[in-house]
């Protein structure tokens, strides 16, 4: 499908400029240039709407961008996105990614029963500006043993919170420094 929002562009001090769809809250992203934020604004428009098309979230009606307020020194321009090329290529294909966690952390998260895949989906997803929507969680292999009502499931391990709180943090900082060396080796 295509689609036609309405970008601003804002200048920043070192030359670069930011980049924002008031339309599409999160839906953002920063270039070295006018037109390398020109550019990278098509790409993640494009990726964004395909994002929202393929968890069901409504696409909203793009405002008139005569309607957008704008600060000083903003500019607005159109950008067209078409999503039809995604579908095609990307609706059900998924890539396999190996990452290097320390020894530790692999137990922790292990032990843990957390979607590995799901987080790194979304870290990534944010690390390139696009914004995380919620999706239902894929079975766990305790779901799926759910068939029998009447089989009542173990209940999870007890974890004392300050574990639970140390190994969120743990991952959050282990996420921050993956994120950061993917986006800044591009």
């Amino acid at each position: 499908m295509q689609y036609v929002f309405t970008a601003v562009f804002t200048p920043v001090k070192d030359g670069s400029f930011f980049v924002n769809f008031p339309d599409l809250p999160g839906c953002q992203a920063q270039g070295k240039d006018l037109a390398d934020t020109i550019v990278k604004a098509e790409a993640l428009l494009c990726l964004c709407l395909f994002d929202m098309e393929l968890h069901g979230i409504e696409v909203p009606s793009p405002s008139d961008h005569n309607v957008i307020k704008l600060n000083a020194n903003e500019i607005t321009s159109a950008i067209l996105a078409d999503t039809d090329p995604h579908h095609e290529n990307y609706s059900n294909a998924t890539a396999s990614h190996s990452v290097e966690i320390p020894m530790w952390l692999a137990q922790v998260v292990e032990a843990s029963g957390l979607d590995t895949s799901s987080i790194f989906t979304n870290a990534l997803k944010q690390a390139i500006g696009m914004p995380i929507y919620a999706t239902q969680n894929k079975p766990t292999p305790t779901s799926q043993n759910s068939a029998n009502p009447n089989q009542k499931e173990s209940p999870p391990a007890e974890t004392p919170l300050l574990k639970n709180i140390i190994l969120a943090a743990a991952l959050l900082l282990f996420l921050v420094f993956a994120i950061s060396a993917i986006f800044f080796s591009l």
